[in-house]
């Protein structure tokens, strides 16, 4: 009598299942991953933000150009008109490019802001301070969401005194 040899082996669709199933968890792993640096990437460089920081910087006045540390931004003409007309909260700060000026600036915060101490961490690593003379930080809340936004500016060449 012959036996019917056509077919898998249970065994060889176990081992198959199982390098599939390793496949995918990897996949999930990095696709969850890249969505998270994505979602950071958007948070921390809005486009708001971004022409929020260029407008302050074109409407500065002088006042600000012997900060030793760091000052916030109160009196911009931009700051101003993006509190009353657009209905956007909006926070600025000029700050020295100095590491431990932007850690001064961090613990100055109150405990309330952990979402923009999170982002001056982030900043911390990524930023080369000896290639420009100040940053210009933005923080906005667009509407009534609870959803903050950031963009870093940077300005001067490190050379300046």
């Amino acid at each position: 009598m012959k036996m019917n040899k056509k077919g898998f082996m249970l065994a060889e669709v176990v081992i198959v299942a199982s390098v599939v199933s390793t496949v995918l968890i990897i996949l999930y792993i990095s696709l969850s991953k890249i969505s998270s640096a994505y979602d950071t990437r958007n948070k921390y460089y809005d486009i708001d933000a971004m022409y929020a920081a260029m407008a302050i910087n074109d409407v500065l006045d002088n006042s600000y150009n012997n900060v030793n540390n760091y000052q916030k931004i109160e009196n911009n003409k931009f700051i101003q008109f993006y509190k009353n007309e657009v209905n956007t909260s909006i926070e600025a700060y000029y700050v020295k490019s100095d590491k431990a000026i932007l850690e001064t600036l961090k613990n100055s915060l109150d405990s309330g802001t952990q979402s923009f101490k999170n982002y001056i961490d982030y900043l911390e690593d990524k930023i080369e301070f000896n290639e420009f003379s100040y940053l210009i930080i933005v923080k906005l809340q667009k509407n009534t969401n609870d959803d903050l936004y950031y963009y870093t500016l940077k300005v001067g060449d490190g050379n300046e005194a």
